[in-house]
């Protein structure tokens, strides 16, 4: 069987890691995004290396992937033997496809290799992968991620030598190797009382505050609206929320699955199978979709669950770039405010081994000189301009998630690319001048809302020393009135944490 034709940038980035190995690199990675095809690069690498008589495994972390590389070393040439449990053993064969899991547990036993691909590499960090790694230690490693990133502050320098960087998200657009896309965001849930485990929001905190009849309502009435009927996934905070999420779309009439880890295997094969022949028009995963999962005809991306990294959120949206026919675009569907929180896919960013969360994290931008920080000082004010940007902690904070169950089911605030776009340039110069979406929420503004600024402005103008008419004017710009309030209207009313609206960044 012969090879397959490689595009150029991928043919470019075998000699890139030719080169980088004739240079003494043993261990290289190999940075490319979903859908730029890394399996099919590195199945070229394992099949010259196979013609020179040496023995290659590739090690993955789930069945899925397990499935594909078989397929496409097939593509190449190379029958691979597997080395997971359900398979039957094929030690002979040079070439052998590894569950981690499973090496882990022979590790008296491990196929022998003079090449090792790891794919998806940003896992790599973990003590079953070292210690896997450690066991080969005069074997090439080449390792394979579109997402370099890990939440652990730890870079994948510690492991690798030299990275080959074949071509970006932006690139891969451009030549038509991946679709573009329209991103748009919606309201999302309050993450206040959400604490961080392990770089990532609190799983059981996070459940709460994303299962609730406004999130799951507007995940599907905002589907119903803008992409009804083409192929979604759904990415939802746990498997309570898939399963809320898929009965609400199976009641608005959609043929929707929800699958995870523990979902048998024949029925997960089923839905897969489903879904790529157009019977699923929609899957809710939790855990098992977002690396790994190739499904072209995939359109839309529904991020339906919060993430502070950047790897996942990444990997989640890669689901709904690949090419396909009758394919035109992507839609990204983000309830979540991961993009607001991250950025566009195809930013341009930091894919060296040294990039760590500590240079691709969010960051905080003043409201109101636009003066970035890591976090704001105890009092709650920017460390540079000292405008208050959230209630002190002594004030009392929101209402914990758990409280909010029982909401009725709302309208959505629906932020198209150009309105992301603004939100995210806080420290450009605005004016009054209001998006569509600000405008849109000042219109909807309760009267608890309006007291809740009313009292942060008194609280701002206390701690500041500023004269009395401060509060009024600038309530007065953001809600187009001046403040006339009762002692009734103010009672049980908490200062709101943080201000109403973004305000206009000051020229310096």
């Amino acid at each position: 069987m012969s090879a397959p034709v490689l595009r150029p940038y991928q043919l470019a980035a075998l000699e890139q890691l030719r080169a980088q190995l004739a240079a003494g690199r043993r261990r290289v990675v190999l940075v490319l995004p979903c859908g730029g095809g890394k399996t099919i690069i590195f199945s070229e690498v394992i099949r010259r290396s196979v013609e020179l008589g040496r023995r290659s495994i590739v090690v993955v972390h789930r069945k899925e992937l397990v499935d594909q590389t078989l397929a496409k070393l097939r593509a190449a040439g190379v029958f691979a033997g597997v080395v997971m449990a359900g398979f039957r053993a094929t030690p002979d064969r040079p070439v052998q496809v590894c569950s981690l899991q499973t090496l882990a547990r022979r590790m008296d036993r491990l196929p022998p290799a003079d090449l090792v691909i790891y794919d998806e590499v940003h896992h790599c960090m973990s003590n079953t992968a070292r210690a896997v790694l450690d066991a080969y230690p005069d074997a090439t490693v080449i390792g394979a991620t579109a997402t370099p990133w890990r939440s652990d502050k730890l870079g994948l320098a510690e492991v690798f030598e030299g990275e080959v960087v074949a071509a970006t998200p932006r690139q891969l657009m451009a030549l038509g190797a991946l679709v573009p896309y329209e991103p748009f965001s919606y309201d999302c849930p309050d993450l206040h009382g959400v604490s961080t485990v392990a770089g990532d929001f609190n799983q059981r905190e996070l459940g709460l505050a994303c299962n609730t009849a406004v999130l799951v309502g507007n995940v599907v009435s905002e589907y119903q609206a803008h992409a009804s009927g083409r192929p979604a996934i759904v990415f939802p905070v746990n498997v309570a929320h898939s399963k809320a999420l898929t009965d609400q779309f199976q009641e608005a009439g959609y043929r929707a699955e929800h699958l995870d880890f523990s979902t048998p295997r024949a029925d997960r094969d089923r839905m897969l199978a489903g879904f790529r022949d157009g019977s699923v028009q929609i899957l809710s995963s939790v855990g098992v979709l977002t690396e790994g999962f190739d499904a072209p005809g995939a359109e839309v991306c529904i991020l339906a669950r919060p993430t502070k990294s950047l790897s996942l959120y990444i990997q989640m949206v890669g689901r709904v770039l690949r090419p396909a026919p009758g394919k035109s675009k992507a839609l990204i569907h983000d309830h979540a405010g991961n993009v607001l929180r991250h950025g566009f896919p195809d930013d341009d960013r930091d894919y060296s081994l040294t990039a760590t969360p500590a240079r691709t994290r969010e960051l905080l931008t003043c409201s109101d000189c636009g003066f970035i920080a890591a976090a704001w000082l105890p009092d709650g004010t920017c460390p540079s301009c000292g405008s208050l940007q959230r209630a002190p902690l002594a004030l009392p904070t929101p209402s914990v998630p758990q409280e909010r169950k029982d909401k009725e089911l709302v309208a959505g605030t629906r932020l198209d690319r150009e309105g992301i776009e603004r939100l995210r340039a806080a420290a450009a110069e605005r004016g009054r001048e209001l998006t569509r979406a600000e405008a849109e929420k000042v219109f909807l503004a309760t009267p608890a809302e309006k007291a809740a600024e009313y009292l942060r402005l008194c609280a701002v103008q206390q701690l500041k020393g500023f004269k009395p008419g401060f509060v009024g004017h600038q309530f007065r710009a953001v809600f187009g009135t001046w403040p006339r309030f009762k002692p009734t209207d103010l009672a049980g009313i908490r200062p709101a944490a943080r201000p109403f609206l973004p305000l206009p960044a000051r020229s310096h």
